[in-house]
């Protein structure tokens, strides 16, 4: 199942604050930023969702008030 996008938000803080301590391995730093570019890009999967949504909305509004 998929997060939500301010779980994972705060997976990407959390993420990120670990890999700027510097105290990862490389191999631990790679699979973090994996991790991470995943999270991101799951993020702007469920943006792009939610504005197809609301525009689909303000359309059937305006065709409501023609």
């Amino acid at each position: 199942m998929a997060k939500g996008i301010e779980d994972s938000l705060q997976e990407i803080q959390r993420i990120i604050e670990e890999m700027e301590q510097g105290e990862q391995t490389l191999e631990e730093a790679l699979k973090s930023y994996e991790a991470g570019i995943r999270l991101i890009r799951s993020c702007g999967r469920q943006i792009e969702e939610a504005e197809k949504k609301i525009q689909i909305l303000n359309e059937d509004e305006d065709d409501e008030t023609v």
